[in-house]
């Protein structure tokens, strides 16, 4: 019998969507996923938001281990299923899970790779594993794409759809992998430049392209991965559907150099998801994706490119964006532009980023082609540009529109949260930062991620809140938590398990403490989690 419910199982069809999706897909997909958590309405049944396999020895018994969370960062379990595999556990391991089927694999041991197919027997209503041998490990030599192997001398690819085994003839001996993208893979030999199509897994030679100087250049830009040698220049979509090219437009605008000569440069504009590049080739001009023009590379006469501030300068002034800027950024409230430059800070909040300037005097936020002082206090501005910080963003159990972040600050940790939406209309209507500290404490020891949350030899940080770490610092590791219901509050919560060598601990979100259980630590893993899990009458 199956240890998820009915409706647990229908909700796996999201995972499927969500993993064939494009990246901006994604992105709006998991908008929509954090909406829809942030009402605060616990549905019935736990949404089932991810799936994954993997493998527990149990000395020489193999178990193939389906299991499916309801958060997107693989913290709380809500179904755990073991299925025995028909072969030795030696050295085994996933290979490859199918991206459109992930209930079809490729698992290999010690002694030879299979086919295998996690299925429902609709005849007797049972989930089902079924294993079929296909070729020995110690004939593979080389593998490409995990699911294309040279065996015996011979390239041959697994159909993850049936296992069957279909030869590859025309496939190079030796391949280089140049780039991996969705839809293609770039290789080449010792003589040859090639494309290979993942979903139709058929292969092209690339005209023109030196296998010895060919560069790749991969960037967020749409339409902008750069493909070129010394005398020809490729650009293909960011996904591998499309290559186009452009080097008879490129020379017909000027650029009579070898293209491998250009120093590659890469930089964000303001604002925006997808990043632009520039390529220089030292001629006191400037190439880049400019002007929204989506397939050719243009010229930019006359400029340079100022590391410090990460700007384009030209007779007009500076440029953060070249793509469609009509005018360079203001710059007049800056007290001294000779010292200012941009601030690196690591930020990861619903993909957003903020170009931040000091002159050693005042901060700057750039907002709409303009640098505006930021009213900050000092210690807020050192928590978030801090380069040592952590992250409780798509780390916590409960996914709260208020941001949790740790920084490292004079031997201090600070907690802050990030009380609005990074916003550019909050940015402009305030001039400041929406953070709060909300508490500091020393730093004792290294930090150490427990995938929930963070430790230190003293202290467990669950978001905002500290306790007191009762756990052996060292041997200290999260193992899972389930998804619980409470039947007289009538209330769905979270229980997180941790071990050390010595013993297991619980920590509850309404007692916020940590508490010495009586379970054996070498036995006690996601299994022994899932276990114990409290379910509703009928579940």
């Amino acid at each position: 019998m199956l240890s998820s419910s009915h409706c647990v199982r229908h909700n796996t069809r999201s995972i499927v969507y969500y993993q064939n999706a494009c990246p901006k897909m994604k992105r709006i997909f998991f908008l929509l996923v954090l909406l829809a958590s942030l009402s605060k309405s616990y549905a019935e049944h736990v949404l089932v938001y991810y799936e994954d396999f993997s493998l527990k020895t149990e000395g020489k018994k193999v178990y193939l281990i389906k299991k499916g969370y309801s958060n997107g960062n693989k913290i709380a379990i809500t179904f755990y299923e073991k299925y025995l595999l028909p072969f030795d556990s030696k050295e085994a391991h996933i290979v490859m899970t199918g991206e459109e089927d992930e209930n079809k694999l490729i698992i290999a041991n010690a002694n030879d790779y299979y086919f295998v197919e996690y299925f429902r027997d609709y005849t007797n209503m049972k989930q089902c594993v079924r294993a079929v041998k296909m070729f020995p490990t110690n004939s593979v030599t080389q593998t490409f794409r995990n699911n294309c192997f040279y065996v015996n001398g011979k390239w041959v690819r697994v159909a993850i759809e049936d296992g069957e085994l279909t030869p590859m003839p025309d496939f190079p001996q030796y391949p280089t992998v140049i780039a991996e993208l969705e839809h293609t893979t770039l290789l080449k030999d010792k003589n040859f430049v090639y494309e290979y199509n993942n979903r139709t897994y058929t292969l092209k030679k690339i005209e023109g392209l030196n296998a010895k100087t060919v560069q790749f250049q991969k960037t967020n830009s749409y339409d902008k991965n750069l493909l070129y040698d010394d005398n020809a220049f490729y650009v293909m979509d960011y996904n591998g559907t499309d290559l186009m090219e452009i080097t008879k437009d490129l020379r017909a605008r000027g650029c009579n150099r070898k293209f491998t000569e250009a120093t590659f440069i890469r930089y964000r504009s303001e604002g925006k998801l997808y990043e632009q590049y520039l390529l220089d080739f030292k001629d006191g001009n400037l190439w880049s994706d400019t002007y929204a023009n989506y397939t050719f590379v243009q010229p930019i006469k006359n400029a340079t490119y100022v590391k410090a501030l990460e700007m384009v300068k030209t007779s007009e002034g500076y440029y953060i964006s070249l793509r469609d800027d009509d005018q360079p950024i203001d710059m007049s409230a800056v007290r001294n532009l000779n010292k200012l430059h941009k601030v690196k800070y690591a930020f990861h909040y619903l993909n957003e980023s903020y170009d931040l300037y000091t002159d050693g005097e005042q901060q700057y936020i750039c907002l709409s082609k303009k640098l505006y002082p930021l009213q900050i206090e000092k210690r807020v501005w050192e928590a978030f540009t801090s380069k040592q910080k952590y992250y409780h963003y798509e780390k916590t159990l409960a996914d709260e529109s208020v941001s949790t972040e740790i920084a490292v600050v004079d031997n201090q940790l600070v907690i802050y949260k990030i009380t609005s939406l990074f916003s550019k209309n909050y940015l402009e209507a305030h001039h400041t930062l929406p953070i709060e500290i909300v508490k500091e404490i020393p730093l004792t020891s290294e930090v150490k991620d427990l995938k929930m949350c963070y430790a230190t030899r003293d202290k467990l940080i669950i978001d905002d809140i500290i306790i007191d770490n009762i756990a052996d610092f060292d041997t200290f590791t999260f193992v899972g938590a389930i998804y619980t219901y409470d039947s007289q509050q009538r209330e769905y919560g979270y229980k997180s398990y941790f071990k050390d060598k010595n013993s297991v601990y619980s920590y509850n979100e309404k007692s916020q403490e940590m508490i010495k259980e009586n379970y054996d630590p070498k036995n006690f893993d996601k299994e022994a989690v899932w276990k114990l899990r409290v379910r509703r009458p009928g579940d």
